[in-house]
């Protein structure tokens, strides 16, 4: 993304405004500058989860977001009827005038197509209508503007492991237990699979070599217009399954072509009707020649995926492009979304309830990597922001953004999905308040979802943020909930065990709270300890310890250029107590980001944490800390030099087998004796 120019929200906002005056429509509050900029601040604090993993995406979805907005203006009718405007939480939204009894609110759809494709002629129509009513007054900067947004949508337990000889081994850092998560990097006791360059290196780490490394996703063929990128991969015994995303794009969805490589305002190719999620299955049984056995695909951007018991469920994101110049043919083809090249069926399909239904899907599927049951699939027309998986239920949320005149308020709309084998189908709908800071913010126990939210109430001339915990049954009502738990702080991390609740907040000092939910219709807060700066991610450590790792701080606020570790005492959920921390000086972790960086060696009371040490630019390097967590105290046992790191955005993971640690990066791997921190052995990927 380096070099390219953006225009700033704000020139865009002033640009909105300015066609709304010449449509003579009023602007709604939700979509006052101060509003949406506030929003998008948020789009782009998610999206440094990613940042060095694949780095158009937090632009992507910054530009995404503001799209939504300007489609919204330009191509959707009276902008009331396509802005979700809340009096309160509970309130409906207003449904816009070209809206069938399809999106009859929570039904299921016919036995045929014919539903579907009238919606969403319907909606090309009003696009068409829309778009020539506008091109007779707009001048070309803000059609290029325009006709580039036609195409973008909105966008989101680790124990150590003993193979057959009995060794322990890191596993990949996940939520909960039995249901495992997708990453960059795995480890199986003898092998490790690292995801780097957009390929797929395996690495014999006992022998510290590269046996084979699967390429066939390095996009090669600059004038080509297919690019695919892989997303993250999964290891079970002798089966690799990597994600890939695939984009299809031709020259008319340009904005520019340079060097025959299609670009958008934004710097990074698109077509949003043509974007597929591949799920690629290889034989690894020979670690020295992978082959590709199977490969499924599905209509959208990938978005998430779990893994049970051998079955692969994955969550993307597909649009319907209704844009002025489609033809009716073109989008009957392309608005029900596809599963290996089928259309979804009817009684599979269903329509959200609440929030903006507007022109795109959630896709799940379930795929048996081995093969030997059918798979299957589900689409629901909404959003999908983050996912909470159980064993046996998924839930999707997605945040609306609304408001009234004196209160910016935002609601979590939240559909749930049973997963039994391959079998997925609509549970139910609810919503709550507010917004979601991540996964760990949710979760299920005894048959109820937990959610913790953060919502932004406009009082006089500031925003105020309102941290709050809801309680939900099965069928998505509210039957408990915990208001303000903070007063004007947001929520920076959340981590749930059993009947308990430990919840971070942070203004300018960080309160970690303790919450009862032995009662689940009357959540409490037990008791708080505050410190300065804040834990992202929080990791039970037994029953009476949690460990978080983020950033130091003083009374003033946060320090983004330290990494804090705190141990915490929650022996008595009364009075927590920060038990001891450890603070590593000009560094930062992804662990801030997504915490599935972060190992737990249990066997040797150990937390490992990559860092980046040492600033921007080439005096950064790798640094994997390992840190002891024993009788209550914090030390720092070991920092182990990774030599392969080439500057601050370097890929960078650590992970280890038996009484070795390994670092890797995208140039290659380094091998350590855990007791002593001494360097055993390096090489650099081919």
């Amino acid at each position: 993304m380096r070099g390219v120019k953006k225009m700033k929200h704000e020139d865009k906002l002033d640009f909105i405004s300015k066609k709304l005056e010449e449509k003579n429509e009023p602007l709604p509050v939700s979509l006052e500058k101060d509003n949406v900029i506030e929003m998008l601040k948020g789009v782009e604090t998610e999206q440094k989860k990613t940042a060095r993993i694949i780095p158009f995406k937090r632009y992507a979805s910054v530009a995404a977001a503001l799209i939504v907005i300007v489609s919204a203006v330009v191509f959707g009718g009276k902008l009331k009827d396509k802005v979700s405007v809340k009096a309160d939480v509970g309130e409906q939204e207003t449904v816009a005038e070209n809206v069938t009894a399809f999106v009859n609110a929570g039904n299921q759809v016919s036995d045929d197509y014919s539903e579907i494709e009238s919606y969403f002629l319907e909606c090309h129509k009003k696009a068409e209508e829309n778009f020539q009513s506008y091109a007779k007054g707009a001048d070309t900067t803000g059609a290029a503007i325009f006709e580039s947004s036609k195409n973008a949508y909105a966008m989101p337990s680790n124990d150590s492991k003993s193979n057959a000889a009995n060794v322990a081994y890191a596993e990949t850092n996940t939520q909960v237990s039995g249901v495992d998560e997708a990453d960059i990097i795995k480890n199986d006791g003898r092998y490790l699979y690292f995801v780097a360059n957009n390929k797929i290196y395996i690495v014999d780490a006992k022998n510290m070599k590269q046996v084979s490394v699967i390429d066939r996703f390095v996009n090669k063929d600059e004038k080509s217009t297919k690019q695919t990128d892989i997303q993250d991969i999964y290891v079970s015994g002798d089966t690799l399954i990597a994600i890939v995303s695939e984009m299809t794009f031709d020259k008319n969805d340009c904005i520019t072509v340079y060097n025959d490589v299609c670009k958008t305002a934004y710097g990074y190719p698109y077509a949003l009707s043509k974007e597929k999620t591949l799920i690629c299955t290889y034989d690894i049984s020979d670690r020295t020649v992978p082959k590709e056995t199977d490969t499924h695909t599905q209509s959208g951007s990938y978005q998430t995926s779990r893994m049970t018991d051998g079955k692969i469920y994955t969550v993307s994101f597909y649009g319907v492009d209704v844009s002025h110049d489609r033809t009716e043919n073109e989008i009957k083809s392309d608005c029900v979304p596809r599963v290996d090249g089928e259309k979804i069926k009817p009684a599979d399909i269903r329509i959200g309830a609440d929030g903006d239904k507007d022109k795109s899907f959630v896709v799940l599927t379930a795929f048996d990597t081995s093969g030997k049951t059918n798979n299957s699939s589900y689409a629901y027309l909404g959003y999908c922001d983050k996912l909470y998986a159980a064993k046996d239920n998924f839930y999707i949320v997605s945040t609306e953004y609304g408001g009234k005149k004196n209160n910016y308020s935002n609601t979590t709309n939240i559909a749930s999905f049973s997963i039994s084998g391959e079998k997925i189908d609509f549970k139910s709908e609810g919503k709550v308040s507010g917004s979601v800071e991540d996964q760990y913010s949710m979760d299920e126990y005894n048959g109820y979802f937990r959610i913790v939210t953060t919502d932004s109430v406009k009082k006089k001339d500031s925003f105020v943020d309102v941290s709050s915990l809801y309680v939900l049954d099965s069928g998505l009502n509210t039957v408990g909930k915990l208001v303000d738990i903070a007063k004007n702080e947001g929520v920076e991390s959340v981590r749930f065990m059993g009947n308990s609740a430990y919840i971070i907040t942070f203004e300018n000092t960080d309160p970690l709270f303790t919450v009862d939910l032995t009662d689940p219709t009357a959540p409490k807060i037990m008791g708080q300890v505050e410190l300065p700066g804040f834990s992202s991610y929080l990791h039970p450590i037994g029953d009476d310890y949690i460990l978080g790792v983020g950033y130091d701080g003083d009374d003033d606020g946060a320090d983004y250029s330290s990494v804090k570790v705190t141990l915490f005492n929650v022996s008595d959920p009364s009075s927590p107590k920060v038990s001891d921390e450890v603070v590593i000086k000009n560094a930062d972790t992804d662990v801030n980001y997504d915490p599935k960086a972060f190992i737990y060696y249990p066997e040797k009371n150990l937390a490992g944490i990559p860092a980046i040490v040492g600033g921007d630019g080439d005096t950064a390097y790798g640094a994997y800390y390992l840190i002891g967590v024993k009788d209550g105290k914090l030390t720092e046992e070991e920092k182990l030099i990774h030599k392969y790191s080439e500057d601050y955005s370097s890929l960078f993971r650590g992970t280890y087998i038996a009484d070795t640690a390994y670092t890797v990066s995208g140039e290659g791997v380094c091998s350590f004796d855990i007791d002593s921190g001494k360097s055993l052995n390096s090489f650099k990927f081919n």
